[in-house]
């Protein structure tokens, strides 16, 4: 998942994709566009998209409306995690509820 301002907004229809593992990335001041950009990064001589979203399963807005230019990374990383918290939940919830379908046990059963 990339976040920037200029990524999509999260939204109730917003949703994961099949994951075992998830990795956030965060872009610096300039945005995710002005890494992939950047020729000390060495990304332009490989065959690494220069555009985030070919790059993403998602790339999302996790602090739509923000008021300010930049939001420092600890400040990111909390608004994206409380904002992706509950996709997680609902991701999570669906994998139990069909682990437990295929084992031919009930949800929460004992």
């Amino acid at each position: 998942v990339g976040t920037s301002e200029r990524g999509d907004a999260v939204s109730r229809k917003t949703k994961l994709p099949h994951f075992r593992h998830m990795l956030i990335v965060f872009g610096g001041p300039g945005g995710l566009e002005d890494v992939l950009a950047d020729e000390q990064c060495g990304y332009q001589a490989k065959e690494i998209p220069s555009d985030p979203r070919k790059l993403f399963h998602l790339y999302l807005n996790t602090v739509p409306r923000q008021c300010s230019r930049t939001i420092r990374t600890e400040e990111a990383l909390l608004a994206s995690l409380s904002v992706l918290n509950p996709l997680l939940v609902r991701v999570q919830n669906v994998s139990t509820m069909a682990a437990t379908s295929t084992a031919g046990g009930e949800v929460g059963g004992e």
